[in-house]
């Protein structure tokens, strides 16, 4: 059941399964602010924007071994992406200088991607990416007065894990809502259903509003697949009625392989 909050209302936090008398470990994002206001020893989470909350759990390796990462956020029907530590983005460089790149993130200020914020980095073996390089980072700083920082290593374990330049595929611009829709739902099972079982799409959702596709056989699939998350933003068709969504791909004639 989705819980839709006002600003200032408490966020309600999910149970420990495991002890359900206590919280789990959770990554808040975009939509909850700290309270001043205590309950015994915890300080109150509380949402700073009107919307429904959403909670999403994800499994992460680390050194211990694999655990899992909560993230709770408030969605809000917002255009510009505001940063968030922890979130994963997908960035276009725009800028090279002599400690790093500045990045287009989709915020309001540029972020900083620093020449050593990648796996094994170092004088000698630092990237050379040129301007208009995709890539994929998570933020590590973001400050309301500053420009955020973000970075293409997972600093648990200082491994790349899937961050770092994008290369070929197509990057696909659409609304924060759908981004995080991909993230938190089973929607993309659920379309893939669509394309032959030996087609594989590798999809890169990110937090700001963009979604990078790649697939090896060919970039017909990847066309196809854009349009119909395009499709999906813009309310044209709903992913959770098979039938109609397979109706829409014949009349649109879109071409799955």
């Amino acid at each position: 059941m989705t819980t839709f909050v006002l600003p200032g209302d408490v966020i309600p936090l999910p149970a420990d399964p495991v002890d359900p008398s206590t919280s789990q470990s959770i990554t808040f994002g975009p939509g909850i602010g700290a309270s001043t206001s205590k309950t015994g020893s915890e300080a109150i989470s509380v949402a700073t924007k009107m919307g429904p909350v959403h909670n999403t759990a994800k499994r992460r390796k680390t050194k211990d071994g694999p655990t899992e990462v909560n993230r709770l956020w408030v969605e809000v029907q917002s255009k510009r992406y505001v940063p968030a530590p922890g979130e994963d983005v997908i960035g276009i460089i725009v800028q090279k200088h002599a400690e790093g790149f500045r990045v287009d993130i989709g915020a309001a200020q540029l972020a900083q991607l620093g020449q050593f914020a990648f796996e094994g980095a170092s004088k000698k073996t630092k990237p050379r990416l040129d301007n208009g390089t995709v890539v994929h980072a998570r933020v590590s700083l973001a400050n309301r007065d500053m420009e955020p920082e973000i970075e293409c290593v997972d600093p648990k374990d200082g491994k790349s894990n899937g961050y770092g330049e994008l290369k070929g595929g197509l990057m696909v611009t659409c609304s924060l809502q759908l981004c995080r829709r991909v993230l938190s739902t089973r929607m993309m099972g659920e379309i893939m259903t669509l394309w032959p079982l030996n087609t594989q799409i590798t999809v890169a959702p990110a937090m700001n509003g963009r979604i990078w596709l790649n697939c090896e056989s060919g970039i017909l699939p990847v066309i196809g697949l854009k349009r119909i998350l395009e499709a999906i933003d813009a309310g044209e068709v709903d992913w959770e009625n098979m039938d109609a969504l397979q109706g829409w791909v014949k009349r649109e004639g879109i071409v799955l392989n």
